[in-house]
């Protein structure tokens, strides 16, 4: 490993600084209520260190402080994970949570004509892996 000074380093560093256009952050103080409700959550899965809500965090790209790079590479059970994920891998999250019998956090759309409604909601109704259901707030106060 040796260090290489900025001016001579300008691709790693312009990739450094790029934020992914799904690095957003639940309110913090929606977060804590959720976690009063179905908390401690034990592991954020789908965070980064500019919006992680747990110590314990997966990235989907590395970070700092991150215990992994993909968080569906990691064994799940045993913790109360919280996921907040991107759109695009809600899908992806619902057959991982269904094949593995996880214990899951996850904030997702209403959204009707989402590609992976059928797995969240096969017959109209929250499927039966879906313990509990809460519909939040405005995007205005859950996302500052």
């Amino acid at each position: 490993m040796a260090w290489i000074p900025r001016e001579q380093n300008t691709i790693t560093d312009f990739f450094s600084k790029i934020r992914e256009s799904c690095d957003w952050q639940l309110s913090p103080d929606w977060f804590q209520w959720l976690e009063w409700r179905w908390g401690p959550h034990t592991v954020d899965r789908f965070a980064s260190d500019h919006n992680k809500q747990l110590e314990r965090l997966n990235s989907l790209f590395y970070c700092p402080g991150a215990e992994a790079v993909d968080c569906f590479t990691q064994h799940w059970t045993g913790e109360n994970n919280w996921c907040n994920p991107p759109f695009a891998l809600i899908g992806r999250l619902g057959r991982f949570m269904e094949e593995q019998q996880v214990v899951v956090t996850v904030i997702v759309l209403v959204w009707q004509s989402a590609v992976w409604r059928p797995l969240l909601c096969p017959t109209g109704q929250w499927s039966p892996a879906v313990v509990d259901t809460m519909v939040l707030p405005s995007a205005e106060e859950l996302f500052p």
